[in-house]
């Protein structure tokens, strides 16, 4: 058991030093959109937010949320998305939602910690219009995600045993 909790104290530092997603690789989605919300949350402002907006936020280390809205569908394309999947398979993140429809993709991706917790979530939701990226990093409890919906984090709902959170 104390071998257990060595490694966990040890890989935190790890997944907290680990190279955040550069949105300036999306400034493509940017240009051509009609309308950007682009929410960037790290260290004081990260800290203010979190007395502002509760719990959830105490153990994040960054919140990225970025949304572009186009005036017509074809205004991007699949390709532009690419650096954030390419980014998110080079650190090994794990798809645990991938949903595709007709003209809609919704996906999301979790760092998991050997506890339970998740080191990082990541979500990304292409629809014809609309192109929405966020970026969440550091220790988080599943069970927190639905606190986060205030900053247009998707609601998540986790099944626990048959009990819906």
């Amino acid at each position: 058991m104390k071998l257990t909790w060595i490694l966990i104290a040890a890989a935190l530092p790890a997944l907290a030093q680990q190279p955040g997603f550069d949105f300036k690789s999306l400034d493509k989605l940017a240009a051509n959109a009609k309308e950007t919300t682009n929410i960037n949350l790290e260290g004081d402002a990260l800290k203010a937010a979190a007395g502002l907006m509760g719990d959830a936020f105490r153990n994040l280390t960054s919140v990225n949320v970025h949304s572009y809205e186009f005036a017509k569908t074809g205004q991007y394309n699949e390709q532009d998305l690419a650096p954030v999947r390419t980014f998110l398979k080079s650190l090994n993140w794990t798809k645990i939602v991938d949903v595709k429809e007709s003209d809609e993709t919704s996906e999301i991706y979790l760092q998991a910690l050997p506890d339970g917790k998740i080191a990082g979530l990541a979500v990304l939701v292409a629809e014809p219009k609309e192109v929405t990226v966020v970026f969440l990093q550091g220790a988080l409890d599943p069970r927190d995600l639905k606190k986060l919906g205030g900053l247009g984090i998707p609601n998540i709902e986790l099944d626990h045993g048959g009990k819906k959170d």
